[in-house]
């Protein structure tokens, strides 16, 4: 995890923002399908075009990560220790998450002794965050798609950027990213799929174009920027990000050009802010960086909490405003004892377990 100090602040709120367009599109589909939802229009139609910004975030962060490496050195030990890291995180929070899932989905009701073995024998793999291996096709646990198209994705993106850094900066992060997002469009003319080939390809895509951003904000941080120029990128990293919260909150436009609009907008306000020398380079604060790692298990457990309201809805009449505010105030609250338990709590008992199980060895 990133230090408070050196987090920015604009990102962390952004982070924020994203999971919660994701919680909108998935309560849509929610609602939708157990027939509470009379209108049709919805909240954040475009939601999951969000989990494009979270891939081109990880990617940047990751390959600027790398950078900083010794050259010289064989690298494929140092990425095998970076993303075990990232997967112990991932599953401390998302596992428990999986586990409760699979536990309390109502599809148990209707199933019978053979149908229960099949699901008992399905959990491991979602689990462990596995689902992008497509060992399994039955799922549960759908969103944990993107955990586990990242884990995937990012050794090999990680892999090119210092294995074979000449071709990866010069050649492959500019190729990669628009031939992986041309599949899934002509595929499927938008990039809502989460399949297990059109979920990677959508990780490998927004991961190397996050290291491309990183490739051209190193090229361009030798220059310093006028007072005025820092206005103008200002205006443009801001306006950039409206514009594509604006495209996601819309139906009218055809997906094929909303989505592509939205990851071209994503891409030059992050690319400014990267950068470092506009306005938002200035917003900082606990609560921001509070915000940016509470995103995460907010994306992670906000599936569970639309289950458990439906279920209350259906015995409890409540509107669709009523369950929104439920979704939001439980997500968030949910998000919030995770973060702290993984924080706090989990660490003191690894270290308690360790002790238990582990005697130290003496001499």
């Amino acid at each position: 995890m990133e230090k408070s100090n050196s987090r920015n602040g604009w990102i962390d709120l952004w982070r924020f923002i994203a999971s919660l367009c994701v919680i909108c599109v998935h309560f849509n589909d929610q609602v939708r399908a157990i027939d509470l939802w009379p209108f049709t229009t919805q909240l954040m139609p475009g939601g999951y075009l969000w989990v494009e910004f979270f891939f081109i975030v990880a990617g940047y962060y990751a390959v600027a990560h790398v950078s900083r490496w010794p050259q010289g050195e064989a690298p494929e030990r140092k990425i095998g220790a970076y993303m075990w890291k990232k997967y112990k995180f991932f599953l401390a929070v998302a596992g428990p998450y999986v586990v409760l899932e699979y536990v309390s989905n109502n599809a148990w009701a209707h199933l019978d002794i053979v149908g229960w073995i099949r699901i008992c024998l399905s959990m491991p793999t979602e689990v462990l965050l596995l689902k992008g291996t497509n060992a399994n096709p039955y799922s549960v646990a759908i969103a944990m798609w993107f955990l586990s198209s990242l884990l995937i994705a990012m050794p090999i993106v990680l892999l090119l950027a210092t294995r074979f850094s000449g071709a990866f900066k010069n050649y492959l992060v500019w190729l990669l990213a628009p031939v992986c997002y041309g599949l899934v469009l002509r595929e499927h003319m938008c990039l809502g799929s989460v399949s297990p080939p059109e979920g990677f390809l959508r990780a490998m895509a927004g991961l190397c174009l996050g290291a491309g951003l990183f490739y051209i904000t190193q090229s361009l941080r030798r220059y310093t920027f006028t007072k005025r120029a820092r206005v103008l990128l200002t205006v443009c990293e801001v306006g950039a990000m409206l514009g594509a919260f604006s495209l996601a909150a819309v139906s009218f436009i055809s997906e094929d050009s909303r989505d592509m609009g939205f990851v071209q907008l994503v891409a030059v306000s992050l690319g400014i802010t990267f950068l470092g020398q506009s306005g938002t380079s200035h917003i900082k604060g606990r609560a921001l960086t509070y915000l940016g790692k509470l995103s995460f298990p907010l994306y992670c457990w906000h599936s569970l909490v639309i289950e458990q309201v439906e279920n209350i809805a259906i015995r409890v009449p409540m509107s669709v405003a009523q369950q929104r505010i439920a979704v939001f105030v439980c997500s968030i609250l949910v998000a919030c004892f995770v973060l702290w338990f993984v924080e706090k709590v989990l660490p003191r008992l690894g270290k308690a377990l360790g002790t238990f199980l582990i005697e130290a060895k003496h001499g």
